[in-house]
Parts: structure tokens; sequence; C-alpha cells
């Protein structure tokens, strides 16, 4: 008579710990990921990183790597293109996809209206990036709030 062989119980352990971690990571980061979004979303004032102020590019000491110091020209670029009167702009931190190849960038953008300078409007966004051939660029732009 022939006997099934069974598989031990840490086999099936092992596999459903190797199916279900990734899958707990993904809903933890996307989680934390929206928290970190919607955290400040409300509130209309500047972060501490300011990139531009009074239409100059505000430059910092070389204490962030090459890969942060290039996002930032990308934001600049971005947000000061279409002739738009930068009067501020500041960023939060940034943050990561596992990969490296996604980042996440929150940003205050205080602007005046060409047609009258006194008159300005403020913005939050959130700058998605992405790596293409290893330079950043902006994906997509999601307003945050506007005043």
């Amino acid at each position: 008579m022939y006997r099934k062989k069974r598989l031990p119980k840490s086999y099936i352990i092992v596999g459903l710990a190797v199916v279900a971690l990734p899958v707990i990571y993904f809903i933890y980061s996307y989680v934390t990921l929206n928290l970190w979004i919607s955290a400040d979303a409300h509130q209309l004032e500047s972060y501490p990183r300011v990139l531009v102020k009074n239409r100059q590019i505000v430059y910092h000491d070389k204490k962030h790597d090459e890969n942060i110091r290039n996002l930032e020209q990308v934001l600049i670029q971005s947000n000061m293109s279409d002739n738009r009167i930068v009067l501020l702009l500041s960023r939060s931190d940034i943050k990561f996809n596992l990969l490296g190849t996604k980042a996440y960038a929150k940003l205050f953008l205080q602007t005046a209206l060409p047609t009258d300078p006194t008159q300005t409007s403020k913005i939050k966004l959130l700058n998605i990036l992405i790596k293409r051939e290893g330079r950043w660029v902006v994906d997509r732009v999601q307003n945050l709030s506007i005043e």
C-alpha cells in the first residue's frame, strides 16, 4: 500500500511567510506614504528647505548628496516654468520607494499674479518624480491645497 508523504508544517509556514511579507510591506508603505502626504496638506505654510526666494534660487551648502541636489534642480525647473513669478518655493523631506526609482516631495509654492504682483497665491503641491535613464523627471503634480 502506498502512503502519501505529508509536507512538514514548517514548509507551509515558510511558504505563507514568503507570500505574506511582501504584501504586508506594500500595505504598510502605502498607508505611511498617504499619512505623510495628508499630514499637513491643509496648512499653507512654508517648509524648512527653501529652494527659491523672491525669484532667486537659494543655494545651500553641499551637505546633501548628488541625488538630492539633482532632485531639487528638477523641482525648481518644473515649478518655475510657464513664466511663473515665484516668490517662495520650499520643499519637505523627500520620500523614496524601495528601489529608489520613485520620489515624492511636498512643495509650498507662493506666486504673484503677472498682472498684479501685489496679489499672491499659495499652493501646496505633491510632486511625484521618477528616474528615467539615470535622470529624475517630474511624472505628476497633485494640488494638495490652494489659497
